[in-house]
């Protein structure tokens, strides 16, 4: 399977250089792959500043995390797809830097991670807390403390459901 897919990959990137080659000729093909490449990293150290700036914005707690997590997800992802040679990946990697399709991206990202969180936590039983035909085993306890620094855990013992 994985053959297949890098064959398919191999074949697609040869026929978009042959096409491009046989529309434009072979130097203005040659022009546009380093010109394609020039822009890529131009692009992508302009966004990777951006995100970083937005990441530490975030753990600081001045913004909203999931923007920039999703950002930097999309960034890793730009930058593998920049890496690859070729004409259609370093196209999609250079559309995955610009803002009107990162916004798409990011909403697809995030319904594809809550999807994959659903389904993480429907498999690990969280969802059965309601549940009146689920087999439950419940355990009652104390939480008891044995520090003496008057901080944290110094009040006396309690029953953990009272």
């Amino acid at each position: 399977m994985k053959r297949l897919v890098f064959l398919g990959y191999v074949a697609i990137e040869i026929a978009a250089f042959v096409g491009l080659t046989y529309a434009v000729g072979i130097l203005w093909a040659l022009v546009a792959t380093l010109a394609t490449m020039a822009i890529s990293f131009w692009l992508l150290r302009r966004r990777g500043v951006k995100v970083f700036r937005e990441l530490a914005q975030a753990a600081r707690g001045e913004v909203d995390a999931a923007r920039p997590a999703a950002d930097a997800v999309l960034l890793a992802l730009s930058t593998g797809l920049l890496i690859v040679p070729g004409l259609v990946t370093t196209a999609l990697g250079i559309l995955l830097l610009i803002k009107p399709v990162r916004a798409l991206a990011r909403m697809a990202l995030v319904a594809l991670g809550t999807r994959k969180a659903m389904t993480v936590l429907d498999r690990a039983g969280a969802f059965t807390a309601g549940c009146t035909n689920c087999e439950a085993t419940v355990v009652e306890g104390e939480v008891v403390t044995t520090s003496t620094s008057g901080g944290w855990g110094t009040a006396a013992p309690r029953r953990a459901l009272d």
